[in-house]
């Protein structure tokens, strides 16, 4: 598979974030937000983000299994 990005929107403390994280699935980009995520972030949405040869990435894709 190859890696797509996603749009990782949570909330911290009332406020909406977002990251962008490289990943092969939506359920993955959980997973490679999480190195930047704390304890009572909630995750509210995932979203493809088209790639556009100029993505920049917040965190690692999340480790392979």
């Amino acid at each position: 598979m190859t890696l797509r990005f996603y749009e990782v929107e949570f909330e911290r403390g009332g406020r909406r974030h977002v990251l962008r994280v490289p990943s092969e699935t939506d359920v993955q980009a959980a997973d490679a937000a999480a190195s930047r995520l704390v304890e009572g972030d909630l995750i509210l949405s995932i979203t493809e983000v088209v790639d556009d040869g100029l993505q920049r990435a917040d965190a690692p894709p999340p480790l392979s299994q």
